[in-house]
């Protein structure tokens, strides 16, 4: 018996342990309050306590400095640049309030959805711990370019969760009998943070 309690102790200790989540370093958790601060002041609710993501032609380190990350932070490229993106979020994708089944990233490309996504989900879904993970351009997002006229474009870079949901419908007489149902798949994905840059070709 007490084997038995020791074990499971255990578990416990090493499910809490691996569901921490990862630390922030100094200019994660700068870019977050500054956003926060100037969000408060100029966006609606749904904006607030949500991810940045920023752009740079350099690797950016997920502990990074505030001194050693702002240096290098820029928003405006050439289309053969290869840059980085990196997300910064308030949580952890395993503290969210509705477990994911999928991260996705989306582009408005001068204001209009695009067909270029990014799906982590599956094997390769990102970690429950991470509250901040990278891109990178154009390798990510191959023949995002193509279509662009020449010129100054601006990206939009929206990151949602993907929380697939079935919807039941119940259909009734007068007499509150059920004459029916219908079942539709809905997602209720949460919006986690966004980011842009503009892109000259």
């Amino acid at each position: 018996m007490k084997k038995t309690i020791a074990g499971l102790l255990f578990l416990a200790i090493s499910n809490i342990a691996f569901s921490q989540a990862q630390p922030q370093g100094e200019f994660h958790k700068s870019i977050i309050k500054k956003t926060e601060e100037i969000r408060k002041k100029t966006k609606p609710q749904e904006w607030w306590n949500k991810g940045v993501i920023v752009f740079s032609k350099q690797e950016i380190k997920r502990l990074g400095t505030v001194a050693e990350t702002q240096k290098n932070i820029t928003s405006t490229f050439k289309a053969d640049d290869t840059f980085y993106g990196r997300a910064f979020m308030p949580k952890s994708i395993g503290q969210l309030e509705r477990k994911p089944s999928g991260i996705i990233t989306r582009f408005y490309i001068d204001g209009k959805l695009s067909n270029f996504e990014l799906l982590y989900s599956g094997e390769n879904m990102l970690d429950d711990a991470w509250s901040s993970w990278s891109y990178i351009f154009p390798e990510d997002f191959p023949k995002m370019y193509d279509d662009l006229t020449t010129g100054e474009h601006t990206f939009k870079m929206e990151i949602w969760t993907d929380v697939p949901t079935e919807k039941t419908t119940t259909y009734v007489d007068e007499n509150d009998k059920t004459v029916g149902t219908t079942k539709e798949q809905i997602n209720r994905g949460q919006f986690l943070g966004a980011g842009e840059f503009k892109v000259i070709k």
